[in-house]
């Protein structure tokens, strides 16, 4: 028996004073999720317009800290009607701010990742992000979480585009503003919610670490896929 999750997803509001949404019904969608680049005074009109909706996220590139009635997703998983949900935010690093990474930074943190349903970012996978520049170009460390852990679905930012994709076994959707999705899982997930993210125990072998240590200085040339 399929399960189905209703999105509404918002990312990478630039001009707050012209972006609009709709007030969500809580009998049509089942979560809400923001993927980062959002000012404080646009998190609280989306909390305003999300009422009684679980609403999750990461932070962008230009956030400080994730505020007002959105919870951090960044390295934790939630599980809401079943699915389990996994985030990280942050960009590509370009200066000293607190959400940039370099491609070995992002390689190292995600050793935490467990599986997911759904995981969600700021920043694309390299694979559908290669012909970007170097402030867009997406992580490889994904790409390898996707082929590894091979979640149904990848839903980021940070490109300012809509398109989807599949990369390995991974339904990729990248967002431009905002936008619902329906997202249908054939398999029977997690049965109990638990919607207090959390971090999850580390559950990789240590040669596989090793073996993601090695690839830092990989990590940072965008020149060949995974």
């Amino acid at each position: 028996m399929k399960r189905i999750l209703r999105i509404y997803v918002i990312t990478d509001i630039h001009s707050p004073d012209a972006f609009e949404m709709p007030e969500l019904d809580p009998e049509i969608y089942d979560v809400v999720l923001t993927l980062g680049d959002i000012d404080e005074a646009t998190l609280d009109y989306i909390s305003h317009r999300s009422l009684r909706i679980p609403t999750y996220g990461v932070p962008g590139g230009h956030d400080k800290i994730l505020t007002r009635g959105v919870c951090d997703l960044h390295g934790k998983v939630v599980t809401v009607k079943g699915i389990r949900i996994g985030g990280f935010g942050g960009a590509p690093k370009y200066k000293d701010q607190r959400f940039h990474y370099s491609g070995g930074q992002v390689a190292i943190q995600m050793i935490r990742m467990p599986k997911v349903d759904i995981f969600i970012t700021h920043t694309p996978p390299l694979a559908t992000s290669m012909q970007e520049d170097s402030l867009h170009r997406g992580f490889r460390a994904f790409d390898h979480y996707l082929r590894r852990c091979t979640p149904s679905y990848m839903i980021h930012g940070h490109l300012e585009r809509n398109y989807m994709a599949q990369v390995y076994q991974t339904t990729v959707h990248g967002i431009r503003w905002q936008r619902p999705l329906t997202l249908s899982f054939d398999k029977q997930s997690y049965p109990s919610d638990n919607h207090e993210p959390k971090r999850e125990p580390l559950i990789f072998p240590f040669r596989w670490i090793q073996s993601q240590i090695k690839r830092r200085r990989m990590d940072e040339s965008p020149n060949s896929l995974p």
